[in-house]
């Protein structure tokens, strides 16, 4: 579990997840209960300062793949993760309690993994207040992207796409590189631990 400051994101882009409601009071003494609960459970929390929770599951994520030959798993409900998706790293949604894989991705959004950050560029995500391209939904979003491969290349060859959806992307392109900015992830965040900590919660 990770506990964070304000995302720093909010400087730029102020409506990323603003529009969240604050957690109810009846809820807050629960957390602490659960925070002091982990340990005894075998899991180990993990609080830093002005660093975004997604951030560092990102970075715990690389780090675990490139140290182990383990399956990773990631339980959340964030569209975000499912760009980290791959042979070796999966996502549980433990409220639907269904597993997500590269296939979900390419089923539901016509795009792979690594083009799901690309996707909610453009697409925008109103779960977190992404706005992505004024007029550029999931189904333009994907077919763009499956003839261009990338967010960058598609924007380098803006003024080949014709139509409506030309016209939006080029009138989008500074709120589509925005809007990458808040769904990446930064993988590099100094988490202070180690493996053989986390297998010493407590």
């Amino acid at each position: 579990m990770t506990t964070v400051a304000e995302p720093a994101s909010m400087r730029f882009m102020p409506p990323y997840q603003a529009h969240r409601k604050s957690m109810p009071e009846i809820l807050k003494g629960g957390v602490q209960t659960i925070q002091q609960a982990l340990p005894g459970l075998g899991l180990y929390r993990i609080a830093i300062a002005g660093i975004e929770a997604d951030d560092a599951i990102a970075t715990l994520v690389e780090k675990w793949c490139r140290a182990s030959a383990d399956p990773d798993i990631i339980l959340s409900t964030d569209k975000d993760f499912l760009q980290m998706l791959n042979d070796r790293v999966c996502i549980y949604d433990h409220f639907k309690g269904q597993w997500r894989d590269p296939a979900y991705v390419e089923e539901k959004f016509g795009v792979t993994p690594l083009q799901i950050g690309d996707l909610l560029a453009l697409m925008g995500d109103a779960a977190d207040g992404i706005t992505g391209v004024d007029k550029v939904g999931a189904k333009t979003a994907a077919g763009l992207l499956r003839i261009n491969g990338t967010l960058e290349r598609l924007i380098s060859n803006a003024d080949k796409v014709g139509g409506q959806a030309g016209v939006n992307l080029r009138q989008g392109v500074e709120a589509a590189r925005l809007s990458w900015q808040l769904v990446s992830f930064k993988t590099d965040v100094s988490l202070g631990l180690t493996w053989r900590l986390l297998l010493q919660p407590g």
